[in-house]
């Protein structure tokens, strides 16, 4: 098997095999939903408007031999708040929080720039670059409860409501 593809010996035994090895290789640029963990975060819970987020997949990167590596960060990445029309819940993401970097189809930078419908900013499709963290999911040392155990995180967990 070649180390740089997922090519094998049967990958063109025949015109089937061969599209079909065409058609996996293009779905696998395709980027839709992954687990990330924040390396870092712009804001800290306060009153300012949603920031960005630097975050790392959590699955790694395999070649064609199976030898995995860990993927790079993924810069500038808008994370989601709880919003409802002038009112929100201010809960910033902090480093090692676990959650979904869900991608968009297009280019989402000229949204992000103006905060209003816009076109594309580019041809780019299904890029991670064009992707939103959300919420985490499972924190470290937080029980369903809240209550007594295991101990709650050091970070506070309050809520702040924005009017």
């Amino acid at each position: 098997m070649n180390p740089f593809s997922d090519a094998d010996l049967n990958s063109a035994s025949g015109p089937f095999n061969s599209i079909n090895y065409l058609i996996d290789q293009a779905l696998a640029r395709i980027e839709t939903v992954c687990r990330a963990k924040v390396i870092s975060c712009s804001n800290s819970g306060s009153l300012s408007p949603i920031g960005t987020v630097v975050v790392q997949p959590m699955v790694s990167v395999q070649n064609g031999a199976g030898v995995a590596s860990p993927h790079g960060y993924i810069n500038n990445v808008v994370y989601s708040r709880w919003t409802g029309g002038a009112n929100a819940i201010i809960m910033d993401p902090v480093a090692g929080d676990v959650g979904l970097l869900l991608v968009c189809s297009r280019d989402t930078s000229a949204v992000n720039a103006t905060g209003a419908p816009a076109n594309p900013g580019s041809f780019r499709k299904f890029d991670r670059a064009d992707g939103v963290f959300f919420r985490a999911f499972l924190l470290s040392g937080c029980s369903l409860s809240g209550i007594n155990s295991p101990p709650m995180p050091s970070r506070n967990w309050i809520c702040r409501l924005a009017a």
